[in-house]
């Protein structure tokens, strides 16, 4: 272009550059935003190996829910996790509102037109929803401690029998 700075050293790559390191944000993903694309679009080509790349991450991923789930039901911590979620969502009002909210569902469409599965379907997102935060945050950090215990337990076991 005949400037002094090629394209990576202009001063509003550089700043650009820097805003994300600060933001924590990686500038590679940030890269079609910035270019005005759609969120969500990318730049780099979509070829076999990205795909296989995505699949095999997706796959990994499934490995590990199933791991933590297969833990958490052999140790009872699902059972005991759900309890204490029961508790909660009783203590909160969450249980009531949505009682209260089945009933008005079935006044408004009529207890002879609506089958159970309309009904599961219509308050499940509202449900969903509207599960308190300080539930949720309560619930994750167990299964977080639950699965730091697990590690270390695990880490102590291997090296007990290293050194032995």
């Amino acid at each position: 272009d005949g400037g002094e700075h090629s394209n990576l050293e202009s001063p509003r790559v550089l700043s650009i550059r820097s805003f994300h390191r600060r933001k924590g944000v990686d500038l590679v993903s940030a890269l079609p935003c910035l270019a005005g694309a759609r969120p969500g679009t990318s730049f780099l080509p979509r070829t076999r190996m990205t795909t296989e790349t995505l699949a095999d991450r997706k796959q990994k991923e499934e490995a590990v829910k199933m791991t933590i789930m297969q833990r958490l039901i052999e140790t009872g911590e699902k059972d005991r996790l759900k309890e204490l979620l029961r508790q909660k969502l009783i203590d909160s009002g969450w249980r009531d509102d949505l009682k209260e909210y089945c009933k008005e569902v079935i006044r408004k469409k009529g207890l002879e037109k609506i089958t159970v599965d309309e009904l599961v379907a219509e308050i499940t997102p509202r449900g969903r929803a509207t599960v308190p935060d300080e539930v949720k945050t309560e619930l994750l950090q167990n299964i977080r401690k639950f699965l730091q215990v697990g590690h270390l337990a695990r880490t102590k076991n291997r090296l007990s029998s290293q050194a032995t």
